[in-house]
């Protein structure tokens, strides 16, 4: 793995050049800003160089802005494992349709009031005596382009706000703030603004013409109830904490680093507080199956308690922008990109494929050659007749997941429009399987931006958006209660909506809800027309049926409060909204497992105890556990935790009966050091999965490792040690007989120069060490060798009383003798003591 990803690589091979990047997609996509880039760090301890800013470290991710100048200073930094690029996200609303009106037949607009809640059963009765829950004591969060507080739908039947806190990520930032960028607001100061006839004048905030976060907001939890209650939101008696994110009005939203700065923040101003957060924006970069570092972080906050995080699954399914397949060895498989003519930004493709496959790629433009092809680890840049720049860098075991990752970079003043292509190589394989994905451009007008995989290169599965394939986030697709096509009928799956499942095969998205078309809350500044009255308007896409789960997942953590249980994590919420799903019409892997069922989710959320794990260790190469009831298991064991918490696994082992002592015995594995995570499932179906919270259990089958001898060069920590064992170089004996030039192409990924290696001198401390171990050996060896010492004892006793009459001790190495009266052990011990010189 290298350290900085394949977008920042390609920024500074720009940068070198003397590249303009003010105002370019690429500087779009890293978060560009006076010389300075927005950027993800995965760490191995807590500690960065002391004048890099970061914010929010979690579980090893932090986020930071960083001057390009400093970014390979950063990745040689010894605790820096991964450093990635802020990509920008996109809003999850399906804008193939721009003027919703267009959709709804003039005799059908009596049936705009299409009950919503009616279809996912929110309003169904139970045994409570009000019904349903409706959210109190929970919090509803909103990360998006923010949000119309002015709205009734937002405010107490008092006039005051129901916001607890609005950060607003685009504002410029007052002296000593309270947020490391932009402004935030307190509930206080909506409540004074909202009391003013001008409430703008106080808090100048304001949802994007579009819309976007309002109407979200009051899906998941707008209390209509002012308004006539038609509109009702999933929790109208839920809290909110309200985060603006920046971006182009209606094209992009918020970045990746911006939002996992907006989860954070969700999180600590909620103090304890069960929150449900809601996410209706995506983007295509990324392994798509939880690799990336937004991901891991995500999943992160999704562990805790009373912390659930709902996903859009994103409406890739008719834009074409996914492609797979198989290939064999000494197969070329040719990819179609169709490039439309006004495409002025940069196209991006990343392929990945497994590790133990050795799959080259090469680029052929519309017109002109085609390239040279870039085996796993290589990169190339070549400029084709028509002047675009083009990159192709391969990546080994990207993002630590262990597979391999080729990013196309094409870059120009405007790509050459026509069919571009992708040949894949197959070298030795052992699976075949790739996944190709075009990063998602701006879809406004004409969408010539969206450059497109060809009809027959397309695969309509796996178009599941990042982060919605990170393992703990719940996933929500969409279905139709007003379908834009009429003849697909009301409950059909919404032709947009993406399809699963996550690269390695995980199940999404966890279940759908309605996404086509809903009438929702209304940004008084909207540039979409009134529907069916002022307060309200029209949408459809995921980005609208993720709240509906956002809700329900308020309302049913609501309930878990109300019973006095324990509070959900993410993993815990899905499963009980997945569990309760109503049957979908049809199988896809679209649907997931069904329509969102409100009212089952809520019953069953009031009872539900998930079995726990207890006591887990290891006995030799055994893991053992109990479990407070009966249960089956399955133990997954990978040798590297990074993969494992994506879902790979290198061996496996269950049992399918149920009982309350476990034991897992992994001694029929190859010798070495295996993490290990526990999924344990009770007899309702109910499962807890007990990884040790993120650090897996460690067990050791065969012989302990010997200690890793690099790290006692100064200098060398575990990243370096890894890159030198990768390379073949075991021993420090190898270390100390390479040149630093050789090391130092071993060790460039980490950034490390010939300069500071000839400084620290590694080759010359390798020399040392080595020859300081080769002594420590010999006197070892010598130490070791075992005195041998031999002794005959004879004894003169009484043939008829059996008493021992004396006793003579002879010592073979020394010939000495020595004669006791009696049966006298002291004297005959202390004489095998003196003449062997043991110690006890």
């Amino acid at each position: 793995m290298r350290t900085l990803d394949a977008r920042l690589r390609h920024l500074l091979a720009r940068v070198r050049e003397q590249a303009d990047i003010d105002g370019t997609t690429l500087a779009e996509r890293v978060g560009w800003r006076a010389g300075t880039v927005e950027v993800l760090l995965l760490t191995d301890g807590e500690h960065v160089p002391d004048d890099v800013h970061t914010y929010q470290p979690d579980a090893g991710v932090s986020t930071a802005r960083v001057p390009v100048d400093r970014l390979e200073e950063l990745a040689g930094h010894e605790s820096v494992r991964r450093v990635e690029s802020s990509r920008p996200l996109f809003p999850e609303l399906n804008v193939s349709r721009a003027d919703v009106r267009a959709d709804l037949r003039a005799d059908l607009r009596a049936d705009v009031r299409t009950d919503v809640r009616a279809d996912v059963r929110a309003d169904a009765r139970s045994d409570a005596p009000d019904g349903l829950p409706k959210g109190d004591g929970t919090i509803v969060a909103i990360i998006d382009s923010g949000i119309d507080y002015t709205h009734p739908a937002f405010r107490h039947p008092n006039g005051t706000s129901r916001i607890l806190h609005l950060w607003d990520q685009a504002a410029t930032a007052p002296a000593g703030g309270s947020v490391p960028y932009g402004v935030e607001y307190a509930k206080e100061d909506l409540d004074k603004a909202l009391s003013d006839p001008q409430p703008t004048a106080i808090v100048p905030h304001a949802d994007a013409t579009s819309g976007h976060g309002t109407h979200v907001a009051g899906i998941a939890a707008g209390d209509d109830s002012q308004l006539g209650g038609v509109y009702q939101g999933i929790a109208p008696h839920a809290d909110f904490i309200v985060v603006a994110l920046t971006g182009e009005d209606g094209v992009t939203l918020g970045s990746s680093t911006r939002l996992v700065d907006a989860v954070d923040y969700v999180v600590r101003r909620a103090d304890g507080r069960p929150v449900a957060v809601n996410l209706s924006q995506g983007m295509n970069g990324g392994g798509h199956s939880g690799e990336t570092l937004v991901e891991r972080a995500l999943d992160a906050f999704a562990r805790r308690p009373g912390v659930v995080i709902v996903k859009s699954a994103g409406n890739e399914q008719e834009w074409r922008t996914h492609a797979g397949g198989t290939v064999e060895e000494g197969e070329v498989v040719t990819l179609d990109l169709v490039v439309r003519p006004g495409d002025v930004q940069d196209d991006l493709v990343e392929i990945w494929f497994d590790g133990d496959d050795r799959i080259s790629v090469a680029v052929a433009p519309p017109s002109g050659p085609q390239s040279s092809f870039t085996e796993p680890g290589e990169e190339q840049t070549f400029t084709t007749r028509h002047g675009d720049r083009v990159t192709i860098d391969s990546e080994t075991d990207a993002s630590a997941g262990g597979d391999t990752a080729t990013t196309v970079i094409i870059a120009g003043q405007g790509v050459e429009p026509g069919v571009w292509r992708l040949l894949l190589r197959g070298g030795p394989v052992r699976h075949g399987r790739y996944d190709a994905w075009i990063e998602r451009a701006p879809r406004d007008g004409t969408a010539a931006e969206q450059t497109r995989f060809a009809p027959a290169s397309a695969d309509p599965t796996r178009t599941i958006t990042v982060p919605g394939t990170a393992r703990r986030l719940i996933t929500v697709g969409s279905y139709a209660t007003r379908p834009a096509d009429w003849n697909l009928g009301i409950g059909a799956l919404s032709t947009f909506s993406s399809h699963g499942p996550t690269r390695l095969g995980t199940p999404k998205p966890d279940l759908t809800a309605p996404g086509e078309t809903i009438a929702s809350a209304r940004n008084a500044n909207s540039a979409l027309p009134p529907r069916p009255d002022l307060a309200h308007t029209l949408m459809a896409g995921t980005s609208m049926a993720a709240p509906h789960v956002c809700g329900a997942a308020a309302l049913i953590m609501s309930a878990r409060a109300t019973s006095g249980l324990p509070q959900l994590t993410g993993e815990q919420a899905a499963q009980l909204l997945r569990h309760t799903a109503r049957q979908a019409p049809t199988v896809s892997d679209g649907w997931g497992a069904g329509k969102l069922d409100v009212a089952r989710a809520v019953e069953l959320a009031a009872t539900a105890a998930f079995p726990a794990v207890a006591g887990p260790r290891v006995e030799g190469a055994t893991l053992v556990w109990e479990t407070d009831v009966d249960c089956s298991w399955h133990v997954r064991c990978h040798t590297a935790l990074t993969r494992l918490a994506i879902g790979k696994a290198v061996a496996e082992s269950h049992e399918d009966g149920f009982a309350r002592e476990h034991r897992a015995d992994l001694a029929g594995l190859p010798p070495g050091e295996y993490v290990c995570e526990i999924l344990v499932t009770d007899r309702a179906g109910l499962w807890t999965l007990d990884d040790n919270a993120g650090l897996g259990h460690r067990i050791q089958v065969g012989s302990t490792p010997a200690e890793d001898d690099f790290q006692r060069v100064k200098g060398v920590g575990p990243k370096i040690s890894g890159l030198l064992r990768d390379a073949g170089i075991t021993t420090l004996e190898q270390l100390s007989a390479l040149s630093v030039e050789e090391l130092t192409a071993i060790v460039q990924p980490a950034g490390i120069g010939a300069e500071r290696l000839s400084k620290q001198d590694w080759i010359g401390q390798a020399a040392e060490l080595a020859a300081e171990l080769a002594a420590e050996s010999v006197a070892e060896e010598r130490s070791a060798v075992p005195e041998r010492h031999t002794f005959t004892l004879t004894v003169t006793a009484d043939t008829e009383t059996r008493e021992v009459l004396n006793c003579e001790i002879r010592h073979h190495q020394s010939d000495d003798v020595s004669r006791v009266r009696g049966w006298d052990v002291e004297r005959l011990l202390a004489f095998v003591d003196e003449r062997a010189g043991l110690r006890h």
